[in-house]
């Protein structure tokens, strides 16, 4: 029998590691139906050129739930969102109107009803990221009841070694169960080895990881974004200047923003460098310089063609800097601005920056030659199997197998 999936969308970042996994299963013979169902109350997905990518596929199916909720429910989380804008300036009241409508929403996920949302009612499969919520919580009891499998997807690719990988996190608790929730679920899918270990650590039972790879960062679909990611206006130089680009994690994992900072300033006493800032995509905000050779991008300022303008990027550390290997384009490890620990340092060797000396080396380097690798060949081929796990380029044939093969624990 066909397999009906919804995948549950929670944030943006989760349609960046999920439409290569849908749209390979949309291609499947063995998939009647896959809905992507976004529970985000505040933003619709529907214009994102992935999404619009998978609407090729006849029995493809995008739903907001936002659509489905009253009148009362929608005037109510608008006025939420009007007034917080009003009181910007004082960060009391605007977090006490944010606690406000995230406590409203809550009540919203705790009685949805799910017998709405799902109109099919055999051969189903549920999906979400690793997540927990009021709305995952009522999925559960659903799916329980009805005998749906679950499998939690990630949304993102964690590349530090470390534990206490973020300043509110002090110490490591032998017994940490943090992660136990997860536990519910009926696979919980991982990206590579070493993320499998942290969750571990944290309460995930073996018994239901299945290490598949990052989608996200798979050959198959780099050379689809290659094709459909959409064009961007960037500064257009002289061929003296050395383009960087910068791309930036929120400071709460361990990232010093005075460091960052510094680093900005120090590149820009130097002649002909010109650098773009990408803040991290969720909400992020970056400001405070007024330079002509500076460029603040936004989230439609998309990553890749960031990387193809560039002559050199900097990142601390967010995954992203694999879409630079895959793309064999210089990237440098800003170790000096993070007290976090990237767990393939055993595998790139040269590519850290420990001082600003090191960074003003690495650049002037650049000024006398463009063409100046950060990383071998081999370093380049051996990090992206550490954590891309797709040297068969077969990753996202094994991501569809492993959901189409899901069931409910037990059975």
């Amino acid at each position: 029998m066909k397999k009906n999936i919804i995948y549950f969308c929670r944030e943006y970042n989760d349609i960046d590691h999920i439409v290569p996994i849908a749209d390979e299963l949309l291609t499947n013979g063995s998939v009647n139906s896959l809905c992507f169902f976004n529970y985000n109350l505040n933003k619709s997905y529907i214009d994102d050129y992935r999404i619009i990518y998978l609407q090729r596929h006849s029995h493809f199916i995008y739903s907001d739930l936002i659509e489905s909720i009253s009148s009362s429910a929608k005037f109510f989380i608008k006025f939420c969102d009007i007034f917080q804008k009003l009181f910007n300036f004082t960060k009391k009241i605007y977090h006490l109107i944010g606690r406000t409508k995230n406590i409203y929403i809550n009540l919203l996920y705790k009685n949805i009803d799910y017998k709405n949302i799902v109109n099919i009612e055999s051969n189903l499969i549920f999906l979400f990221d690793h997540s927990n919520s009021s709305f995952i919580d009522n999925a559960y009891n659903f799916a329980s009841t009805n005998d749906i499998p679950v499998g939690l997807l990630m949304h993102g690719l964690d590349p530090t070694e470390n534990l206490l990988m973020s300043i509110n996190m002090l110490a490591i608790n032998k017994s940490d169960k943090s992660w136990q929730n997860y536990n519910k679920a009926d696979a919980f899918f991982v990206n590579n080895e070493h993320y499998k270990k942290r969750c571990l650590a944290h309460g995930v039972s073996n018994k239901i990881i299945n290490k598949v790879g990052s989608a996200r960062f798979s050959y198959k679909w780099s050379n689809i974004l290659e094709n459909i990611t959409p064009d961007v206006d960037l500064p257009s130089l002289n061929p003296n200047y050395v383009k960087i680009v910068i791309m930036l994690n929120k400071y709460r994992y361990n990232i010093w923003k005075e460091e960052i900072e510094r680093v900005i300033k120090s590149l820009l006493l130097i002649d002909d460098v010109f650098i773009i800032v990408k803040p991290h995509t969720r909400k992020m905000i970056f400001d405070g310089f007024n330079n002509d050779r500076i460029f603040i991008a936004d989230q439609d300022c998309h990553s890749r063609r960031l990387f193809e303008w560039s002559d050199l990027t900097l990142f601390t550390i967010s995954s992203i800097f694999l879409d630079a290997l895959l793309l064999d384009k210089p990237v440098l490890f800003l170790r000096l601005a993070t007290s976090n620990k990237l767990s393939c340092n055993h595998i790139m060797k040269d590519w850290n920056v420990d001082s600003r000396d090191d960074l003003i080396k690495w650049v002037n380097r650049f000024k006398k030659d463009k063409k100046t690798r950060t990383y071998s060949e081999n370093e380049r081929a051996e990090c992206l199997n550490y954590y891309v796990n797709d040297h068969d380029n077969q990753l996202l044939s094994r991501y569809c197998k492993s959901i189409l093969e899901l069931k409910k624990r037990g059975q």
